[in-house]
């Protein structure tokens, strides 16, 4: 599928996986997020996501809506998308994880540090190419670990402790003036969709408002 294809026919992440609006109602009602759906209860929408594991050693390890590569993982796959979302709680419309992540400077770190957790926990569960693949995960663990290895990130990386949507409601934020973005020109067409590069030159703080 052409670039143009995809922006004349406005297909996103979310529509090109089949349970891509059910997983996001789901993941909504699990950590608290507003979102216009059933309001059925939590463990009934997030049931069927604990047993959707890919169906071989060729599909995406975390969605099993994909092919396994670094393309459908920058762009595609609902997994990191959704989490970014989850974490960040963006005031704007969205359909890509770079349209979260060039909102703020706030959410562009946010982005990255989920991107960087994400690729770690592929690696971490054998889905690259020259590595032994390990148990297949349902859809459901790779959403709640990124959202704990993300949050662990958080704290490891820029030294703030970034609290967790399940046990605080509150809405978290960083200080942008403390947060230095760098954008990156993409080198190939894996990169094009990636957020900026983020530095953190000083501290950063969290502010809960």
């Amino acid at each position: 599928m052409c670039e143009h294809c995809i922006a004349a026919h406005g297909i996103t992440p979310i529509q090109h996986c089949p349970y891509g609006v059910q997983l996001q109602e789901a993941l909504s009602a699990s950590y608290g997020i507003p979102f216009s759906g059933t309001g059925s209860g939590i463990e009934t929408l997030m049931a069927p996501f604990r047993s959707i594991f890919p169906a071989n050693g060729t599909v995406c390890a975390a969605c099993g809506c994909g092919d396994n590569t670094i393309g459908h993982w920058s762009r595609w796959c609902i997994v990191r998308l959704l989490v970014a979302w989850i974490l960040a709680q963006p005031g704007h419309p969205w359909a890509t994880l770079n349209d979260i992540a060039v909102n703020s400077r706030r959410t562009a770190t946010i982005c990255t540090l989920v991107l960087a957790a994400f690729r770690r926990l592929l690696r971490q569960e054998g889905a690259f190419v020259h590595q032994v693949r390990g148990e297949p995960k349902s859809v459901a663990w790779w959403c709640d670990t990124l959202i704990e290895s993300t949050c662990q990130d958080a704290t490891k990386e820029l030294g703030v402790p970034v609290m967790h949507p399940r046990t605080n409601q509150m809405h978290c934020l960083l200080h942008a003036q403390l947060i230095d973005t760098v954008r990156v020109l993409p080198t190939e067409i894996t990169t094009m969709h990636l957020p900026p590069v983020i530095l953190a030159f000083k501290m950063v703080e969290l502010v809960i408002g």
